[in-house]
């Protein structure tokens, strides 16, 4: 069967209902921009699944690092065997005993639905369904994901997202312990992972990085830990472009521009009006506006027409008088 086309015309959830419903098997390769997912399939289930950002692929072993399931020195150790031997990390970390297989299962269950909260926000994308290739063919560990189930997990985060951005509105805020929380909460293993990192230096974008627990349960955790009153704002880091220089926008300061070219240029008409009446460039008296309000236009004009300039206020009284 041929499946493939645009999120913007199928969303995720239906293409992923009906792999489901006709049992297929292959990978469900999705791409937006820069951004590349992958979703294995074994007859209608959830294999695996794995993300590409600008041509990278995010390393496993890296996860299990970052989170400490792994030292860095086994970490190393796993890495020459694997270079030696090019077998799957997967069976590396069973064969030598650094984790038992439900540590490992678990850990990618964990994986695979961080992969697909990233993907069920898209709605652009171009997808296609590959049926002749299997994903992670030769590891040890063959885990299958109810489908369905997993599409009600995401349906159920995607309904929290909105609530939670608009406290967490991006991943460049700092946030730090308060120093009398509003009231004592136990917390969860995530919250505690979470709380360990906050140190008013890392921004949310790190924490996800540091952590290991995911960009929705980091959010999740620091929304919790904001609404019980145990985090508050500190700052938003300035945004950085590729070339390291700080994006800084100009548009604030328009108004306040204006209106000090507008003061300026009327202190600069009054100076130049006074400076012009000391040297008697500019000859103002006051006049009897009674006696030639409605003909000082008309004479200024006739004598304007045969001295090819104005007349002065003396000139123009002389006419008057």
């Amino acid at each position: 069967m041929s499946l493939e086309g645009n999120l913007k015309s199928l969303n995720l959830i239906a293409v992923l209902q009906l792999v489901s419903n006709e049992r297929m098997s292959g990978i469900l390769r999705i791409k937006s921009k820069a951004e590349v997912v992958c979703i294995g399939f074994g007859e209608g289930m959830i294999s695996g699944a794995f993300y590409e950002r600008g041509g990278r692929q995010e390393r496993f072993e890296n996860y299990l690092v970052k989170s400490g399931m792994v030292s860095k020195e086994n970490y190393a150790a796993i890495t020459k065997i694997q270079e030696a031997t090019r077998q799957p990390i997967i069976n590396i970390l069973l064969e030598n005993n650094y984790l038992k297989r439900e540590e490992l299962e678990l850990v990618i269950r964990f994986k695979i639905q961080e992969v697909l909260d990233e993907v069920f926000a898209w709605q652009d994308g171009e997808f296609k369904f590959e049926e002749t290739k299997i994903m992670y063919a030769k590891s040890l560990i063959k885990i299958r994901l109810n489908t369905e189930a997993v599409i009600l997990e995401g349906m159920r985060r995607i309904d929290e997202w909105p609530r939670i951005v608009k406290v967490i509105s991006s991943d460049e805020l700092v946030f730090r312990p308060k120093e009398k929380p509003d009231i004592t909460i136990d917390f969860t293993d995530e919250e505690k992972r979470v709380v360990g990192l906050i140190d008013s230096k890392r921004t949310v974008r790190d924490i996800i990085e540091d952590g290991g627990l995911g960009r929705f349960r980091t959010y999740s955790a620091v929304y919790h830990l904001f609404s019980s009153g145990q985090l508050e704002t500190y700052y938003i880091k300035p945004s950085l472009k590729e070339t390291g220089g700080i994006k800084f926008s100009f548009r604030f300061l328009l108004v306040p521009i204006e209106v000090l070219v507008i003061v300026a240029f009327v202190v600069l008409i009054a100076a130049l009006g006074m400076v012009l009446r000391q040297q008697k460039v500019i000859d103002y008296q006051p006049t009897n506006l009674d006696r030639f309000n409605y003909h000082a236009a008309d004479q200024s004009e006739v004598f304007y027409l045969v001295n090819d300039r104005l007349p002065t206020a003396d000139e123009l009284r002389h006419n008057f008088e």
